[in-house]
């Protein structure tokens, strides 16, 4: 098997995506309930940027590894409503 290498923009794309995943886990009220309801134990583990951020960004990256261009298609509308947010904030 040949790994897939992203370019500097499919970098940013997944890194993006794995940072607004964790952000719709962790932090967004939307998640709120269902980490009200998995327990202290979990919901710890997903408000740590690093221990949720790792796993996030390695399903993304296995993703890419399976299939580059439609995981980068998906990874789009995360990047993008994470610039959003950004966006918003300001």
């Amino acid at each position: 098997m040949t790994w897939a290498t992203p370019d500097w923009y499919g970098l940013l794309l997944l890194a993006g995506a794995a940072y607004r995943c964790w952000l719709l886990l962790a932090v967004d009220d939307i998640s709120a309930p269902a980490r009200a309801r998995l327990g202290e134990r979990v919901s710890g583990w997903l408000d740590c940027p690093w221990c949720a951020g790792a796993w996030l960004s390695a399903g993304w990256w296995i993703a890419y590894q399976l299939s580059p261009r439609w995981c980068l298609f998906v990874a789009v509308p995360f990047a993008v409503s994470l610039l959003v947010g950004w966006a918003a904030r300001l």
